[in-house]
């Protein structure tokens, strides 16, 4: 896997949580390339006065990046994963923060991408949330774990409790 420095990060949905993750990258990593997604024109204004690439194509964001932030609602995913040719996921690292995609799901539907799930909470906002991360036996575990420390605190735990510890922490 490439330095942090030489990454290309694509965020998927940028949302409150997903310019929230735009900002904190941008603020601890200004060299990495991000480039943002949206549906609405509005919400792509938004991001790109943070000086990133943005764009309305997923599937040309999820081809150009190294790591792919899923930041969509969980009812939208469905949509990514017809605009994103299957292929275009193979060897990612994929980071979903869609509540209840479990990660097994996931792996079977981004052709052999590693995949992780990741919950921050809305002080992401303010650079101060607890974030809780689980994975599937993934070799970038410090990777992402960097990315999200741009947000604040990282905690990893087991699938089965993330729930638990985000109605917890919330």
């Amino acid at each position: 896997m490439k330095i942090m420095e030489d990454l290309t990060i694509g965020i998927l949905g940028a949302g409150k949580i997903g310019s929230a993750i735009v900002r904190a990258i941008r603020l601890k990593y200004p060299s990495i390339h991000v480039i943002a997604t949206a549906r609405k024109d509005e919400t792509l204004r938004n991001v790109k006065d943070l000086e990133v690439e943005t764009t309305k194509d997923n599937n040309y964001a999820v081809n150009k990046s190294d790591v792919i932030i899923l930041s969509v609602k969980p009812q939208h995913f469905p949509t990514v994963l017809r605009q994103v040719g299957i292929e275009s996921w193979r060897d990612k690292v994929v980071i979903s923060i869609m509540a209840g995609v479990k990660l097994s799901t996931l792996s079977t539907l981004l052709n052999n991408a590693e995949v992780y799930r990741a919950m921050p909470n809305i002080n992401a906002i303010v650079y101060k949330s607890t974030t809780t991360i689980a994975e599937n036996n993934g070799k970038s575990r410090e990777l992402v774990e960097n990315i999200f420390k741009t947000l604040g605190n990282v905690y990893w735990l087991p699938e089965e409790y993330l729930d638990i510890w985000t109605a917890l922490v919330r």
